[in-house]
């Protein structure tokens, strides 16, 4: 069958996923999404194809590309993917605009920066399943059981035989105190996770979280976040109820 010049055919096993992965990240770097779908290609044959199927969604409004200074483009989800995923997916997807407004930017640096954690966590062998901010809001808005705020991720981690799901929450900046309090209010009425870690960057950002978080806190973890990326098993999580120094293995026991 011939098609038009300017028609695109798209292919359910090699271009979804790429839709798919892009919409569960928000944004995400060309080179971070070669790295998720192909962790073990060297062909320079393989980047080349996934470079042209990307350039091909972009000019055909399945993706959209975002230039931010200080990184590569940013590539999102765009309306023709968002029709076209919500065509073939059980699930709700909505398509978050979030490329615009004053946070724009910040949104999208963060976006990376968390896929880049997963890439690594994925790659130290920690995760079991990651279950995408994307994913948290499409459950807590069709499912009878809903989470009580929507995390930047729920991951299974597993170390060993052990295993258990916790709240991720990457703090690329830190909140105010009071901000900190409303949240952990919120994570008080949490009814489907009992763990909770968060991601920040420096010991003062820990420090801070373990000053505001109430005596009756759940379970709530805070871990550098330059230190967990590289050494999930072996870093160290500051129990915000104990004020103690743990592991991961300690988290999820």
């Amino acid at each position: 069958m011939r098609y038009s010049k300017d028609s695109i055919v798209i292919s359910e096993t090699a271009d979804k996923p790429i839709m798919r992965t892009v919409y569960e990240a928000g944004h995400v770097t060309f080179e971070q999404l070669h790295c998720s779908l192909h962790p073990y290609a060297t062909s320079r044959a393989e980047r080349n194809s996934l470079a042209w199927r990307v350039r091909r969604l972009v000019r055909h409004g399945f993706l959209e590309s975002r230039r931010v200074e200080g990184m590569e483009p940013a590539l999102s989800l765009g309306e023709s993917g968002e029709l076209y995923l919500q065509s073939f997916d059980g699930a709700i997807v909505e398509r978050r605009i979030r490329s615009k407004g004053a946070n724009a930017r910040s949104q999208v640096w963060h976006d990376v920066q968390l896929f880049t954690i997963q890439l690594a966590l994925r790659r130290a062998g920690v995760v079991l399943t990651w279950q995408s901010e994307a994913e948290v809001r499409a459950q807590n808005r069709v499912a009878s059981l809903r989470f009580a705020k929507e995390y930047d991720a729920v991951v299974t981690f597993r170390l060993s035989e052990v295993q258990a799901d916790v709240a991720l929450e990457f703090e690329r900046t830190v909140k105010s105190a009071d901000a900190y309090l409303r949240i952990f209010a919120q994570l008080n009425e949490e009814t489907l996770l009992a763990r909770f870690l968060y991601l920040v960057p420096d010991s003062k950002s820990q420090l801070l979280l373990r000053d505001v978080a109430p005596r009756q806190c759940p379970r709530i973890y805070a871990a550098l976040t330059q230190e967990f990326r590289a050494q999930p098993a072996t870093a160290g999580l500051l129990d915000l109820r104990s004020g103690q120094t743990v592991t991961l293995a300690d988290c999820l026991s």
